[in-house]
């Protein structure tokens, strides 16, 4: 009877773990709808066809938490995948967005976007963020932020000055600071998203929102 009440309480709303997969338009330019196929009927289904070096056909089915087709707005895509997590931060809770695939997949498109209504995910999440923190009068946030690249095996820090070195920044663990993912990193304290738009380490207090 206990795992029947787990397994009825189980969905990807509460799921601690989420993978959603997001198509990219072929390079070629033509319709997608050719290689692959989603079904709203089902979430999370993905139906891709290809063709074998001999020429023989070959059909897959995969299932996901959700999948994003090729031609799905900037706008839609951070509603399905991290409007919800910033939802979840803002009551306390730890969350972490991270894309996955292969070069010239997508990802910086997705992550960070372009200007105006292709803004990626991360320009959205900040002006999300300070949106609903703003709503939110009776809580106090303090808004950190750090820019770490990890590349080839080396962490380095992005959001550095320019005369300060952004090299051999060390991971040691879990942070014991709000911000401070990596020690030797400087988390820039924040009390804008337009705070945020450039480079740049801080120390101090962060400003009460």
């Amino acid at each position: 009877a206990g795992e029947g009440r787990g397994m009825a309480s189980y969905s990807a709303e509460n799921s601690q773990v989420s993978v959603v997969v997001r198509a990219r338009p072929p390079s070629d330019g033509s319709d997608p709808r050719e290689c692959m196929s989603v079904f709203p009927e089902q979430q999370g289904l993905i139906n891709i066809r290809a063709t074998s070096e001999n020429g023989e056909p070959i059909e897959r089915e995969f299932l996901f938490d959700d999948v994003i087709p090729a031609g799905v707005s900037q706008k839609d895509v951070f509603e399905r995948t991290c409007q919800g997590q910033v939802d979840r931060v803002l009551d306390g809770f730890n969350a972490c967005i991270f894309a996955y695939g292969q070069t010239g997949s997508g990802k910086t498109y997705t992550v960070f976007g372009e200007d105006g209504e292709k803004r990626g995910i991360v320009p959205r999440a900040l002006e999300y963020l300070f949106q609903q923190a703003a709503k939110r009068p009776q809580k106090k946030y303090a808004v950190f932020a750090s820019y770490l690249e990890v590349y080839m095996d080396k962490l380095r820090d992005l959001g550095t000055p320019p005369a300060l070195p952004a090299d051999n920044v060390e991971y040691q663990g879990a942070p014991k600071t709000p911000g401070s993912g990596a020690p030797g990193s400087r988390p820039a304290t924040a009390g804008s998203r337009k705070s945020l738009g450039g480079g740049g380490g801080g120390d101090g207090a962060p400003e009460d929102l």
